[in-house]
C-alpha cells in the first residue's frame, strides 16, 4: 500500500519488530511513493544501510515538493507579509 498510496505523507513504523526483509520491501515501496515525507523507524532493527537508503528516497521526495514553496511565495509577494512568516511557512511545508 505504501506503493501505491499518492496521499501518504506522513508513516510512524517505530517500535516495530522488521526483519532485513522487511526493510527491503520498505526501500522498495518508497522507491515508488513520492508524497512520503516523514517516515520514523526508530526501534525497528531494520539495518542501518537499509535505513540510510530510506532517509534518502524520503529527502528526494521533500526536495520535489520544494517547488511549491516557491510558487507559495510568489502568491505572497502580491502582499506585504513579514519575512519571519514566510519562513515559518517555508518550515511548514518543506
Amino acid at each position: 500500500m505504501v506503493a501505491v498510496n499518492a496521499t501518504l505523507e506522513e508513516l510512524d513504523v517505530c517500535n516495530n519488530n522488521m526483519s532485513e526483509e522487511g526493510g527491503k520491501r520498505i526501500v522498495e515501496a518508497v522507491q515508488h511513493n513520492k508524497t512520503l515525507k516523514k517516515f520514523d523507524l526508530r526501534m525497528t532493527r531494520i539495518d542501518f544501510k537499509i535505513g540510510l537508503q530510506i532517509q534518502e528516497l524520503i529527502d528526494g521526495n521533500k526536495k520535489h515538493t520544494r517547488g511549491h514553496v516557491k510558487s507559495l511565495k510568489k502568491i505572497v509577494d502580491g502582499f506585504r507579509v513579514d519575512e519571519d512568516l514566510i519562513t515559518e511557512l517555508r518550515n511548514i511545508f518543506l
